[in-house]
C-alpha cells in the first residue's frame, strides 16, 4: 500500500484499532484502551492530555514503525530552545558600526553548541544513541538586503543520551546567554526552552518486552530486533514513571515522511496479530 502516512503512522494505527475491536469479546473487560492521540510529531498535545487525565494502565505499547519483526526501546531526549537576539539596526554601508543580529546569533549558537558537547556525560557505550547532537533548525532574520539586521531569531534542537537531564541543557543554556551578553556589549540574547523530555530505556527485564518478543516470535517465526532510536517519541514523557512501554508497529522507519511510505500488507496483518497476542497474554495473566 502506497500512501502518505502508510509508513508513520496510520498502519500502526489502523492495526491497532483492529486488533482491539476482535478482542472486545474476549472477556478483558475495561482493562484494554485503543487511545488514538494527535500531535505525536509536534507537542505531544495528545498524550499530555491523557498524562494530565491520569493513566490507570500498567503497560502501554505505542504505535510507531518500527518494523514488524522489530521493537523501539529507546528514544533519546529532546530541548527544543528558542533563541532570540537582538543589538541596534543599522546601514549595510557602515557594517563596521553595528553589530549584525544573525551573526551575532550564529557566534552564540556556536558557543552554546560547544558547551553543550563538553557538558555530555562519558559514556561506555558507543554509537549514536549515546551521543548528544545539536543542530539549529530553523532561523529568521532581517528585514532589508540594506539594512544590518537588528533582530534574529532560532530554533535549536538538542538530541541527549540517557544520563544527560534536559534541565541540564536548560541551564547551560540559560548561563551561556548570560555569559555572552556580557562579553559583547550591544547584544541581548534571550532563551526560551519550548519543549524538553529526558531519554527513555525501557528495562529489558520487563515482562511487556519479554511479551511482545514472544508474540513476534510466533507471529514471524524469530525474536525481534531490539531499537535504541536517536529521535524522541511520545514515550519519552513516560521516563521516570512505573508504566512498562515499547514502541512496536509495521514499516520502515526511514521511508517516514518521504514520497515514498509505503506498508507490506501482509507486515501490516502480521501486526494486528501480534498486537492480539500482547494484549491477550499480558491481560490474561492477570
Amino acid at each position: 500500500i502506497y500512501a502518505r502516512g502508510a509508513t508513520d503512522a496510520k498502519s500502526a494505527l489502523a492495526a491497532m484499532v483492529v486488533a482491539g475491536a476482535s478482542l472486545r469479546d474476549a472477556g478483558l473487560g475495561d482493562r484494554l484502551t485503543v487511545a488514538c492521540i494527535v500531535d505525536e510529531e509536534g507537542s505531544s498535545t495528545g498524550f499530555k492530555h491523557l498524562l494530565k487525565k491520569g493513566i490507570k494502565a500498567g503497560y502501554l505499547v505505542f504505535g510507531e514503525p518500527s518494523g514488524v519483526e522489530a521493537v523501539t526501546i529507546a528514544y533519546r531526549g529532546r530541548v527544543q530552545l528558542l533563541v532570540e537576539c537582538r543589538t541596534r539596526p543599522g546601514h549595510a554601508g557602515s557594517p563596521w558600526a553595528f553589530k549584525n543580529a544573525v551573526e551575532k546569533l550564529y557566534e552564540f549558537y556556536r558557543l552554546l553548541k560547544r558547551r553543550i558537547e563538553e557538558a555530555a556525560p562519558k559514556q561506555e557505550i558507543s554509537g549514536r544513541f549515546y551521543t548528544v547532537s545539536t543542530s539549529m533548525t530553523w532561523i529568521r532574520g532581517g528585514d532589508a538586503p540594506n539594512v544590518i539586521p537588528g533582530l534574529c531569531r532560532a530554533k535549536i534542537d538538542v538530541r541527549l543520551p540517557p544520563g544527560f537531564k534536559a534541565v541540564d541543557v536548560m541551564k547551560i543554556s540559560k548561563e551561556t546567554a548570560e555569559r555572552f551578553a556580557g562579553k559583547n556589549p550591544g547584544v541581548d540574547v534571550d532563551v526560551q526552552a519550548e519543549e524538553w523530555s529526558d531519554a527513555y530505556e525501557a528495562d529489558r527485564r520487563s515482562r511487556l518486552l519479554t511479551v511482545l518478543r514472544e508474540a513476534v516470535k510466533q507471529v514471524r517465526g524469530r525474536y525481534p530486533k531490539l531499537l535504541r532510536k536517536t529521535g524522541t517519541g511520545d514515550m519519552n514523557l513516560l521516563a521516570g514513571s512505573k508504566v512498562e512501554a515499547l514502541t512496536y508497529g509495521p514499516g520502515e522507519s526511514m521511508l517516514s515522511h518521504t514520497e515514498r511510505e509505503r506498508i507490506k500488507i501482509q507486515d501490516y496483518l502480521d501486526s494486528i496479530k501480534v498486537y492480539r497476542l500482547v494484549a491477550l497474554k499480558i491481560l490474561g495473566s492477570h
